[in-house]
């Protein structure tokens, strides 16, 4: 009657897209990470292109397409939007951010294979991005899902940029024709979850690729800056006046991504956990 008997199969998760910050998780080589709603968001670091996560979904549960514009990022709340540019060659994509990722701490966004070919990014190789979050998209994308919080997010001002259509072999990439990512006023009642995918549209930016640096923290304190970079064997770098001065912490330049990773994990090593690669 044993061989009779039949395996009874978990049933498969569903879609269910949702609003989600999630906890503290935990990473490659032990690197933590901290999500938190940010909703004035701006950075550099390195991108790469990321497959499917297990069970097909992502972390707030859409399912994973790797032909759509998309992105993975460590900590900022999801789904959001966020513009990204490749500092390496000036294109410019919106993508939306719906999973967590990726697991290295020296690499700051991870992208679906369509929004990397259209970034022009080589299949396998870290490139230098600058992203910065898109408030009023991202609000709209939030509030399309449930248990999202009904924020009053103010869209930044953005400077325009001048756009052309950079038409890829074999893709058919459409060309926006007004100045400035967000030209359009995003009107949240006028899209349904249905509409969440954003088109695949190509921007032409100023390519400015930087050098690679080590960035190791800001402190208020010059004593604790002079410690930290001391471990690094990095600089202290100090902005503002009087009670207000900013001590920033700096290892570098590196040109190549490898010297800047093996720096990265020497940092880790001497105990700064938050050092993180940027551009500059």
């Amino acid at each position: 009657m044993s061989g009779c008997h039949r395996r009874q199969e978990l049933p498969a998760r569903l879609p269910h897209p949702h609003y989600v910050v999630g906890p503290p998780w935990q990473g490659e080589d032990h690197a933590w990470f901290y999500p938190r709603e940010q909703l004035d968001y701006h950075a550099t670091g390195l991108a790469t292109v990321v497959s499917a996560p297990p069970g097909g979904l992502t972390a707030d549960g859409e399912r994973f397409d790797p032909d759509v514009m998309a992105a993975a990022h460590q900590t900022l709340q999801l789904p959001c939007v966020v513009t990204v540019r490749n500092l390496e060659n000036g294109r410019i994509v919106l993508v939306r951010v719906n999973q967590r990722g990726p697991a290295q701490q020296g690499r700051l966004l991870g992208l679906t294979a369509r929004a990397g070919s259209l970034l022009g990014m080589s299949p396998g190789a870290p490139t230098r991005v600058e992203i910065t979050l898109d408030n009023a998209r991202s609000q709209a994308a939030s509030e399309r899902t449930s248990g999202s919080p009904r924020l009053d997010i103010a869209a930044a001002p953005v400077e325009g940029v001048q756009e052309q259509s950079l038409p890829l072999p074999g893709r058919n990439v459409a060309a926006s024709t007004d100045a400035g990512p967000a030209e359009q006023p995003v009107d949240p009642a006028a899209a349904s979850a249905a509409d969440d995918r954003l088109p695949p549209v190509v921007r032409q930016g100023a390519p400015d690729p930087g050098a690679l640096w080590i960035d190791g923290g800001q402190f208020g304190q010059r004593s604790y800056a002079d410690q930290v970079a001391m471990e690094l064997g990095g600089s202290v770098r100090s902005e503002g006046q009087g009670r207000q001065v900013v001590y920033t912490v700096r290892e570098g330049p590196f040109q190549r991504t490898p010297d800047a990773d093996a720096a990265l994990d020497q940092a880790r090593r001497a105990g700064v956990t938050g050092a993180r690669i940027i551009v500059e």
